[in-house]
């Protein structure tokens, strides 16, 4: 009777031996061989497009590989003896005992840490002259002083890539706070530090309902809130605006389990809805297709609970669309049209995040489709959100996207890890740290500040990184700025050096642009506009770095192998738009130089009197 009952396992074994054996290089071919045989043939910003490498196709191969393993996972469960109920991945309605949730302290340690890189990162930017690791916070700022100085309203006046809260949130704080002495940059850095404690809370309470022990939810969340320790990115690379759509869809679950109402429950819904669209469209819609398969799912059994549901989801779509401008979702569709797309290369945080997604997502979707009711509904939802959250990662594909857009599929792969044994889970937790924590810092250590991987080995060169610059423009030559009118930037923060702009916005002496400097510039008729919006100021200030002369396909390359961390063969097939070069054409076209200051050029439009 023992003989038999151990019978199928080698059976089973050899099966997924078999099948591995195959998967892994026909999933190698689809992701990275593949998409070079439908190469892009739209003129926009991208260096995919420069490589002849279609991002399109591979997410679509990542999409159907990962509906393979799905239905090999069904396959087996129904072929293996007594049907196996799926371990529960988290708690349905009851409530987590106190020995379950993770500690007060350890949740304080983690923020402390937070706090100890935003003081960091306000030091470093007091200190310093140029934009270093505050360089995408200058982005922000640089919005932001265009709504306090200038009234301009974010899609509209100008652009902007992100949800409305990343930019209203900050400038609240500013007005609140402004009567005590903070200022607009101030402000900023408090709300990232307030941001990165809101999303750690969510992380705590997706961990506290799921069901692995305490010690295991403690070291997931401790791997998760470090890879929020990102000093080189805004409010765009913040906790905060990743988690919302998990979390969400837990909260809205157990709503709708509740005995509340209706009213309560389309209410906690529609703001759960609201609060995600607020965040950023890419988020609002990954919630939004959670949720949809959430009721979908639950509808199979109770369709009065999934009405209800639909209901409050409609109701957020609703008030979104009412409150804001069809802008609003322009970087979605500019994204998913293959805009300022990278090739995906066997990289090691590519390579980590595909064996995350197959390892997680179709576990996820076998158990949901092995069950019925709400709990499998509800991993139903968090496969689905996985999934939508691919585009994200695997079109810049950059380590710092691929970890953000790939937070909440890393939590659920600690909590798979965590059901399994010690030494599981602890090997996932090391691979996380090493390749997704650890290559996100070394890929910005090289993208921003262009070190080696030797350089950084030596504790004198990491001094170096954070040693604050002097700077390149004298006082005499701040002053001469005066004697001309509003000067426009046409490369935005990123083209000028802090002390000269915090000149130059303190006498209102910008005349701004609907585009900071290039960002969002993808397509021939953003470039227009853009080209348009520059070429229109009778004087511009222009660093001279930017003018001189660029090779395009050298350039693609070294982004890719500094941040990518890639050694591997790279060639240019053809040309993409770009806009940076095509701006500076322009300039050279219908500008003149008329003085020199220090780093920078006065120009002047030719055809001026």
């Amino acid at each position: 009777m023992n003989s038999s009952a151990r019978a199928p396992h080698p059976r089973v074994d050899r099966a997924v031996a078999l099948f591995l054996v195959a998967f892994i290089p026909i999933a190698a071919y689809v992701v990275f061989r593949l998409p070079f045989r439908f190469p892009p043939e739209a003129m926009i910003v991208s260096p995919s497009l420069v490589f002849g490498f279609n991002n399109a196709v591979a997410i679509a191969g990542v999409v159907i590989l990962l509906a393979v393993l799905t239905v090999f996972q069904l396959w087996r469960r129904s072929d293996a003896p007594g049907r196996p109920v799926p371990t529960p991945w988290f708690y349905e309605d009851e409530e987590v005992a106190p020995r379950d949730r993770i500690r007060w302290r350890i949740f304080a340690l983690m923020a402390a840490a937070h706090v100890l890189l935003t003081v960091v990162m306000w030091v470093s930017a007091r200190t310093s002259n140029g934009w270093r690791i505050d360089f995408e916070a200058s982005h922000f700022l640089w919005r932001l002083q265009l709504m306090e100085l200038f009234g301009a309203r974010p899609y509209l006046d100008f652009q902007h890539e992100y949800g409305p809260a990343l930019l209203y949130v900050p400038l609240l704080v500013h007005r609140l706070l402004a009567p005590a002495g903070v200022t607009l940059e101030a402000a900023y850095y408090l709300s990232h530090l307030g941001a990165s404690v809101l999303g750690m809370r969510a992380i705590v309470v997706i961990l506290d309902h799921t069901h692995i022990p305490r010690v295991r939810k403690e070291v997931a969340f401790c791997l998760l809130a470090a890879a929020g320790l990102m000093p080189y990115m805004g409010l765009n690379g913040n906790l905060v605006r990743y988690v919302p759509p998990y979390l969400s869809v837990l909260l809205a679950a157990r709503a709708l389990g509740g005995t509340h109402g209706r009213a309560w429950t389309v209410a906690v819904v529609s703001t759960l809805g609201v609060v995600n669209i607020l965040i950023s469209p890419e988020i609002a819609l990954a919630f939004g297709l959670g949720w949809g398969a959430y009721c979908v799912f639950v509808g199979w059994t109770d369709r009065g609970r999934a009405i209800l549901g639909l209901a409050g989801l409609v109701v957020a779509g609703a008030i979104g669309a009412v409150t804001l401008p069809t802008e609003y979702a322009g970087t979605v569709f500019s994204f998913s049209g293959g805009a300022n797309n990278f090739p995906l290369v066997p990289a090691a945080h590519i390579v980590f995040y595909l064996t995350t997604l197959f390892v997680v997502v179709p576990t996820l979707f076998a158990d949901a489709l092995s069950g019925e009711g709400r709990p499998p509904a509800l991993l139903f939802a968090m496969a689905t959100i996985c999934v939508v959250m691919i585009p994200g990662a695997l079109s810049r594909a950059d380590p710092p996207h691929v970890l953000f857009f790939g937070l909440g599929l890393s939590l659920l792969l600690l909590v798979q890890a965590g059901m399994r044994t010690r030494l599981t889970f602890a090997l996932w937790a090391v691979a996380y740290a090493a390749v997704v924590i650890g290559g996100s810092h070394l890929s910005n250590a090289r993208a921003f500040y262009g070190t080696s991987l030797r350089s950084l080995l030596h504790p004198r060169s990491i001094v170096e990184l954070v040693h604050p610059q002097k700077s390149q423009i004298t006082d005499a030559q701040l002053d001469r700025l005066k004697q001309y009118p509003p000067l426009g930037l046409p490369f935005c923060s990123y083209g000028t050096d802090r002390r000269t702009m915090a000149q130059l916005w303190a006498r209102r002496q910008i005349d701004p642009e609907y585009y900071c400097g290039i960002i969002g510039v993808y397509s021939e008729e953003q470039l227009a506009r853009k080209v348009a919006d520059t070429i229109r100021h009778e004087y511009l200030l222009v660093r001279k770095a930017w003018l001189t002369p660029v090779d395009p396909c050298r350039r693609h390359i070294a982004t890719i192998r500094s941040s990518f961390i890639y050694p591997g063969p790279l060639s240019c097939k053809r040309e993409a738009l770009e806009s940076d070069l095509a701006v500076n054409r322009a300039i050279g076209t219908h500008y003149r130089v008329v003085e020199e200051l220090g780093p920078y050029v006065i120009m002047r439009r030719a055809d001026s009197s």
